[in-house]
């Protein structure tokens, strides 16, 4: 007898699929851009793989250390804000020493930002910490990267993962790099 729930699940992973490949043939991005508004819409998406799920609005810190990063902070946070995938992004530009008390259902890191705040957040208060550096990750500092730089690049830290219980579910662990 055929598992009349296997087929919805294998369609729900194709269709994920699908989504993400489109998505990286539609948004192209040059390589040096750091996270970009095209990059927040891949984060929408990842928000929804989240397992327990964020709220509907999610307060998303962009989190800056010196004034580069804050004016990259300011001018991404007027891009970003609204719809994103099934959740409304709220930016909310914060200071990396103020981080503790942002109240922010997610982390976004502006590029140079030093990941030690941010990777307290993600283990005390269980919440995502997205950067487009891919090297934070591979250290184990920012638990998830996002490039749209040509294709959709998504690489997961396994270690933080586990170490902070931030969960996926299984259809996300399809479409990603887990390093």
């Amino acid at each position: 007898m055929k598992n009349p729930l296997a087929g919805h699940e294998s369609g729900r992973i194709l269709r994920s699929i699908a989504l993400f490949a489109l998505l990286g043939a539609a948004l192209s991005t040059p390589a040096d851009a750091g996270f970009t508004a095209k990059d927040a819409q891949i984060l929408g998406r990842v928000l929804g793989f989240l397992d327990p799920a964020p709220p509907s609005s999610v307060t998303l810190a962009l989190v800056y250390d010196s004034a580069a990063s804050k004016a990259e902070a300011d001018a991404l946070a007027g891009q970003i804000a609204g719809k994103s995938g099934n959740f409304t992004l709220v930016p909310k530009v914060v200071k990396a020493s103020d981080l503790g008390g942002s109240g922010a259902n997610a982390i976004l890191l502006m590029d140079g930002v030093s990941a030690g705040a941010a990777t307290d957040a993600v283990k005390s208060k269980k919440i995502p910490c997205f950067t487009s550096d891919s090297a934070l990750v591979k250290s184990g500092t920012c638990l998830i990267s996002i490039k749209t730089d040509g294709k959709v690049e998504i690489l997961v830290s396994g270690s933080l993962q586990k170490a902070s219980g931030v969960g996926f579910g299984a259809a996300f662990r399809m479409m990603i790099t887990e390093v």
